[in-house]
């Protein structure tokens, strides 16, 4: 599956340039079906808007908000399909898989781009307007498109764990 742009499976594509597409799975006795995928809802927010709409009730977007604490997803109530997270604690929880080696472990042949991309991530502190030390991750204006999909397959895989009803997802077109 490429993560950047370009065709995802028969039926389902994405524009190029900056729109990553992450997806969550379940497993049912016709194999995998893709469940639920969230998708960043920027830079191209038009874009992602009309591919949230061509598979409405199962594509959400994703927004880093703030006034949002730890792993709270808000789940839009309009028809947007709109979730939107803390940055930081969703980072956390993605990048601390990979960090407990029974938890993710690397293939060998994994591309170097996407190990580069998961690194790039760093996570610096500063200080708020009260003086306390706050955390959050900084990119360094690298490209961190992978690192992204990873958390939104953390999301993904929240909000579908929430649904009750497993449906299989078909292009309108």
């Amino acid at each position: 599956m490429k993560l950047t742009g370009g065709s995802l499976s028969p039926g389902l594509s994405c524009p190029p340039r900056h729109f990553s597409v992450s997806m969550g799975f379940s497993s049912n006795s016709a194999g995998l079906n893709t469940q639920h995928p969230t998708k960043d809802a920027n830079p191209e927010r038009r874009a992602a808007l009309q591919f949230a709409n061509r598979f409405f009730g199962f594509v959400r977007l994703c927004i880093y908000a703030q006034g949002i604490n730890g792993k709270e997803i808000h789940l839009s109530k309009d028809d947007e399909q709109v979730v939107m997270v803390d940055r930081t604690s969703w980072m956390d929880l993605a990048f601390s898989r990979f960090r407990r080696e029974e938890m993710i472990a690397i293939p060998a042949d994994t591309p170097f781009e996407y190990k580069y991309q998961l690194k790039v991530p760093t996570r610096v502190y500063r200080k708020d307007k009260d003086g306390n030390n706050v955390g959050y991750y900084d990119s360094r204006d690298q490209e961190d498109h992978y690192a992204h999909a990873r958390v939104y397959s953390e999301i993904a895989l929240k909000v579908m764990s929430n649904v009750q009803v497993n449906r299989n997802m078909r292009s309108p077109v």
